[in-house]
Order: structure tokens, then C-alpha cells, then sequence
């Protein structure tokens, strides 16, 4: 399952993340996982693996991962401004 989730502030965009994430069983990557995970629980989502923008590459190869913010998580790992992306859905 593939979700894009795109959206301005404060419209539900990581709602609809952790929700996608909860029902997938993958990996929620984001900037502060305790934080997330708090996030999380208050929306009723529990047993959920969260794993900040650093700790990406510790994950088991082919496990399923979703990121919050997506340019946040490249200024952070590669210190570039994400303009835009494309992405094939045949995963």
C-alpha cells in the first residue's frame, strides 16, 4: 500500500501518516520518535515502531517505512531543500 499524504498545516497530514502506518505495520521515520510516539498513543495507536531520520539506515532491509515530512528528512540527512519528486507506484 502506497499513501501520499499531502496537505498544509494543521490539516491532519500526520493523523492520516500514523493511521496508514498503524494499519501497513510499517515504520513511522520522523524527527522526534518519543515525541511521535505520544503523538500516537493520544490518537488511540498503539504498538507502533517509530525510528528517527538518523536511524533509517539500522532498519531490516525491505521493512516498510513512512516518513514524516519528507523535506524535513532530507535537510536533515542530506542538508539539501527538497523542490518537489516524483515517485513510480509499482512497488
Amino acid at each position: 500500500m502506497n499513501r501520499y499524504i499531502i496537505g498544509n498545516s494543521s490539516s491532519g497530514k500526520t493523523r492520516q501518516l500514523l493511521e496508514s502506518a498503524k494499519n501497513a505495520g510499517a515504520v513511522v521515520v520522523c524527527q522526534n520518535p518519543d515525541a511521535m510516539r505520544v503523538k500516537a498513543q493520544n490518537y488511540g495507536l498503539f504498538r507502533m515502531d517509530f525510528c528517527g531520520y538518523d536511524e533509517v539506515r539500522n532498519l531490516e532491509a525491505g521493512r516498510p517505512v513512512m516518513i514524516d515530512e519528507l523535506g524535513n528528512f532530507f535537510k536533515y540527512n542530506y542538508d539539501v531543500s527538497l523542490e518537489g519528486f516524483n515517485m513510480t507506484d509499482e512497488m
